[in-house]
């Protein structure tokens, strides 16, 4: 297990450890496990992509490096509580309230081959802290958030799948290029891919990501778990890395969140723009409904824009595997403007 430090950095107080993830002792301590990598028995080896562990007054965020960063920024709320190196894994927040939603942002910064700032990665979770309702099972231990016997996810992505792309006439109008032929913007360099077992966590390769995680046996509100992420932009001038920006996940929002027995849904909201222009956005609104028998629906609708794709992952016997719910190819970029007819979305897969 990762090492977490002695000392919280902010107030001095001592900073819990991360709990196994496949068993947390009934101790006041939950832990959430996102996505590992090494050995799944000998846990000298285990390294989580991202985690969290809370009780009702903290958060623990702990993470594997991300390649190339220098130092590692950390917000709540939108605000920043500490920049970190790049030797440093976890962070410890305290005082905070019980049985409260927060949002916390892990940005992990960099400096491109010419030395200039750039950003790598933004990961971005809402994480309640505890209450009086905890799953527990027969022998005493706070039943995992996931890695669960019966959950069921669903993961939608954005990527480009050039290497790099050329702006079109509405884009270098909007995005100040006008009299420079030579911009481009990076884009993700693959082809329709089914998710792996570090999803969402795995190495981004996308302009944005939303996952849902559906636990079917935990109380509310620990039945969801709900994800946005946004992978950084590059701009490219004659074919020189000039600048890397991440746009804000603010535009990517979860509503009508519900579970009854054995049916749960929740809407997925997307509206997210590139950082370097001023109009235009990719923009998404779906239901996506869950049924514990093993059915995931996807009902709405998409500007064309760029290459889109969505997965369902079962997981009723303690494996998992994922379906392909959709892949929807780009229509062209001038469909950032909104001037496109909406492509409709309605799907189901079951396993």
């Amino acid at each position: 297990m990762p090492e977490l430090p002695a000392q919280d950095s902010r107030d001095g107080s001592a900073a819990p450890p991360i709990a196994d993830p496949r068993e947390v002792r009934a101790d006041g301590t939950i832990a959430i496990e996102e996505g590992v990598n090494g050995s799944a028995t000998d846990f000298s080896t285990f390294k989580p992509k991202f985690a969290y562990g809370v009780t009702p007054s903290t958060v623990t965020l702990t993470w594997a490096p991300i390649t190339g960063a220098e130092q590692y920024a950390v917000s709540r709320n939108g605000i920043v509580l500490v920049r970190l190196n790049s030797g440093e894994d976890s962070f410890h927040d305290t005082d905070l309230a019980p049985a409260t939603e927060y949002e916390y942002q892990l940005s992990a910064s960099g400096v491109s081959d010419d030395g200039l700032p750039t950003q790598l990665s933004a990961r971005t979770v809402e994480i309640q802290t505890a209450g009086n309702q905890l799953k527990r099972s027969s022998n005493g231990s706070v039943v995992p958030f996931t890695n669960q016997p019966y959950d069921t996810a669903f993961v939608w992505k954005t990527f480009i799948p050039q290497s790099r792309v050329d702006l079109d006439f509405f884009a270098t109008i909007s995005c100040g290029a006008i009299g420079d032929g030579g911009v481009q913007f990076g884009g993700d360099n693959r082809g329709y891919q089914t998710p792996n077992s570090s999803t969402p966590n795995e190495t981004p390769d996308y302009r944005t990501q939303m996952f849902v995680n559906v636990n079917w046996d935990n109380p509310s509100p620990y039945d969801f778990y709900l994800g946005k992420y946004v992978n950084a932009s590059t701009k490219y001038d004659d074919g020189v890395l000039v600048d890397t920006e991440t746009a804000s996940a603010d535009g990517m929002t979860f509503t009508n969140v519900q579970h009854s027995g054995n049916f749960a849904s929740v809407r997925l909201n997307h509206d997210v723009g590139n950082p370097f222009c001023s109009a235009g956005s990719i923009k998404y609104n779906a239901n996506i409904n869950f049924y514990r028998s093993g059915t995931v629906e996807v009902v709405g609708s998409r500007a064309p824009v760029p290459d889109h794709e969505g997965y369902a992952r079962f997981n009723n016997t303690g494996s998992e595997f994922w379906v392909t719910m959709f892949n929807r190819d780009n229509k062209g970029f001038d469909c950032l403007s909104g001037g496109c007819t909406p492509d409709d979305i309605i799907t189901s897969q079951s396993r």
